[in-house]
């Protein structure tokens, strides 16, 4: 029974990497094999993440920052969606065109205080960025580097919660170690996604 699992996971992911790039299918298999998770699940967590856009941007804004912004990338011709978030915040799902456009979004939210966005195939979190003292510059420019340290994240969720279920594992990667905000909604959508092949 294990093997037969083993062998169709593997089929799934034969046929989910045809539709990267180069780059990015070398560096799930890469990062699959230094922090022993599946690569359908590291593909999986990208397209929930990114839908594979390397220089993708979600970003929380509080609300009475969130119309500055949207006046800045209009001007900007930076293309984004704003939708409504928890409490009094906005969430801007960012697009930027180029890595300059990409890092001088993440450069203008650390001057004005935006401290939860997220960068690249795996979104890669602010919070985990400044906690682990990574660089922005080689999380937006590098995919390999960014796989590379979400899977580690990834990783560090399995070690933690792996004993209480995926739901936790998958929450753990989107929303952090505090359970208290886990809802199992994010979790739903990666393992949805895995189960849809």
């Amino acid at each position: 029974m294990f093997l037969k699992k083993f062998l169709i996971l593997n089929i799934l992911f034969i046929a989910n990497v045809m539709a990267w790039d180069g780059e990015t299918a070398q560096a799930i298999t890469f990062s699959s094999k230094i922090y022993q998770i599946d690569q359908v699940i590291i593909d999986n967590v990208i397209k929930q993440e990114s839908s594979g856009n390397p220089l993708a941007i979600g970003a929380v804004i509080h609300n009475a920052l969130s119309e500055t912004i949207k006046k800045v990338f209009l001007k900007l011709n930076v293309k984004f969606v704003a939708s409504p978030y928890k409490g009094n915040y906005t969430f801007f799902d960012i697009s930027p065109t180029n890595t300059q456009q990409a890092l001088a979004i993440t450069n203008l939210f650390d001057q004005i205080g935006v401290d939860n966005y997220d960068v690249g195939l795996m979104q890669i979190n602010s919070k985990n960025i400044k906690a682990k003292g990574l660089d922005i510059e080689m999380l937006v420019e590098n995919r390999a580097f960014n796989v590379w340290v979400g899977t580690g994240i990834l990783r560090e969720c399995f070690n933690k919660f792996y004993a209480k279920g995926s739901i936790y594992v998958f929450e753990c990667y989107n929303k952090g170690y505090n359970t208290n905000k886990f809802t199992g909604d994010y979790a739903q959508k990666v393992l949805a996604r895995i189960m849809e092949k």
